[in-house]
């Protein structure tokens, strides 16, 4: 039996605007056999780290060769490349402006093009709604077997997206909190790998330069309304509050540091 084609939409047009439909109409008029799946629409807007890690934690959740479309777009209309990356985790179909930055960190990068073929789009082209004019129908056209040479050109870089790192002072990581989910855990940019020396029940996690949480693997490992660290489902430090909410309780937000040290 042939493979069912997926296409993820990931954008910041908000779950009630119509702008989302409009893409899967147009998809589906070129495949109508294509699966459409949404990965959020609920990015802020104009927020393309936050895009890019909503990316991060979901791409690796599909099966290899899944086309993903996200438009985090602010430079809509400029002279930015609309652009599609072939990668051993699947198609990426958005604007070069760093939006794919983290998954590419991690993928096989095979080749990448810019969307320069106006027959494989909209013959109307909005300049503010590249996501139905450009993006949808290439994705489209992706998924009813065209290649990346079909639909674009070949380019040799894509634009970079500065993400803060963490880093070794002394005996410390230091890190900073760069989102935080619904529920208040806030995601942090020391990864797992960085602490992958560390026994982890010894460490101690200082938010902000005041809050300090120990480190657990469960809410339940601390009392009800009290801080925890924890290596988190993104593959990131985390830091919560067992049924509260660590974003409000500790007036935490991005940029805010983050500092793991031996207990």
């Amino acid at each position: 039996m042939a493979t069912v084609p997926i296409i993820t939409l990931t954008t910041d047009f908000g779950a009630g605007s119509t702008y989302p439909a409009q893409m899967k109409g147009v998809i589906l008029s070129i495949a109508p056999h294509a699966r459409v799946i949404d990965i959020t629409h609920d990015v802020p807007p104009q927020d393309v780290l936050e895009g890019a890690l909503a990316l991060e934690a979901a791409v690796p959740a599909f099966p290899a060769g899944t086309i993903h479309v996200a438009i985090v777009d602010p430079g809509v209309g400029s002279q930015r490349l609309a652009i599609a990356v072939h990668t051993d985790l699947g198609v990426f179909v958005g604007p070069d402006n760093g939006l794919f930055e983290l998954v590419l960190r991690t993928a096989d990068l095979r080749n990448a093009v810019a969307l320069d073929r106006p027959a494989y789009h909209r013959a109307l082209v909005a300049p503010t709604f590249h996501g139905r004019d450009i993006f949808a129908p290439v994705a489209a056209h992706l998924a009813n077997g065209a290649g990346l040479d079909v639909v674009g050109s070949a380019i040799g870089t894509l634009t970079r997206l500065p993400i803060p790192e963490a880093r070794r002072v002394g005996v410390e990581v230091h890190g900073e909190v760069l989102t935080a989910d619904r529920f208040g855990n806030l995601i942090t940019s020391i990864r797992t790998a960085d602490l992958a020396e560390w026994d982890m029940p010894s460490l101690e996690v200082i938010v902000g330069g005041a809050a300090s949480a120990v480190m657990g693997r469960t809410y339940a490992d601390v009392p009800v309304g009290e801080l925890i660290a924890y290596l988190g489902s993104s593959g990131r430090l985390e830091v919560g509050v067992r049924e509260g909410n660590a974003l409000r309780q500790l007036g935490a937000g991005r940029g805010t540091g983050v500092i793991v040290k031996p207990g």
